[in-house]
Order: structure tokens, then sequence, then C-alpha cells
């Protein structure tokens, strides 16, 4: 478990001191998802509504995630390591995400995030979308 937390720490330093670095290619663009019971139950997340549907745009220099009728958490997507980012998006407390991307299908995985509801919100499988 310690060895875990180090390594989580050391990520998050990475990602703090690099937050001029760009997000990877492969994650840029604009992907949809829907939110389920289980994502919300998972991340103990508490004003997250199972059932809407998220959009996350990913851009060079400002990134962005909403939902129809609300206000977007806008920041930044900042690489940490070839395959993870810290996703600098609503409240500014850490995080650490794992991502893949397999064609029009970008899975995230949070490792570490404090606020429960963005983890609902983005741990998941997003689609591309044109």
């Amino acid at each position: 478990m310690k060895t875990l937390l180090a390594a989580v720490a050391a990520a998050l330093a990475v990602a703090a001191t690099a937050s001029a670095a760009l997000p990877p290619k492969e994650l840029v663009g604009k992907w949809t998802r829907t939110v389920t019971a289980s994502d919300v139950q998972r991340a103990h997340s508490t004003k997250i509504i199972p059932g809407t549907t998220w959009t996350l745009v990913i851009a060079q220099h400002e990134s962005r995630v909403s939902t129809a009728g609300g206000a977007p958490m806008k920041g930044n997507v900042v690489p940490s390591n070839a395959t993870q980012v810290n996703i600098e998006l609503g409240a500014q407390k850490p995080n650490l995400y794992d991502w893949r991307r397999s064609g029009k299908k970008l899975t995230l995985h949070a490792r570490v995030d404090q606020v429960a509801d963005r983890a609902a919100v983005l741990s998941g499988v997003w689609k591309k979308r044109p």
C-alpha cells in the first residue's frame, strides 16, 4: 500500500510540475458517455444523476466536460506518463486517471480522485464524436 501511495504521489508531483504539457494526441477530440447508476454508486457520488449524458472535449490548451443544461467544468488534461493523466476539470484536487484508447473508444479509470462526482462522470468508456 505504501508503495502504491508513493507512486501516486510521485505521479501527481510530475503532473503538477508539467501543467504546461499538452494532452496526449490520442485523447484530443470530442467524447460522450452516459453515466450509469453503477458509476454513481462506485464513486460514492451525491450530485450526479444516473442516465445523464456527458460530453468531454479535450483540446490542446483547454478542456471541458459538461451535460445538457449544466455549466461546464473547464481546465486542462495534463499527462503524467504515457498511460496516465491528471484531469484538472472542476475542483482543483489531486487526481490521477489511467487511460486507454481503442479505435473510437476511450476508457478512463480513476486511480485517485478525491472528487466523487468528477470520478462518477469521468471513469468509464467514452465514445468519439465528430
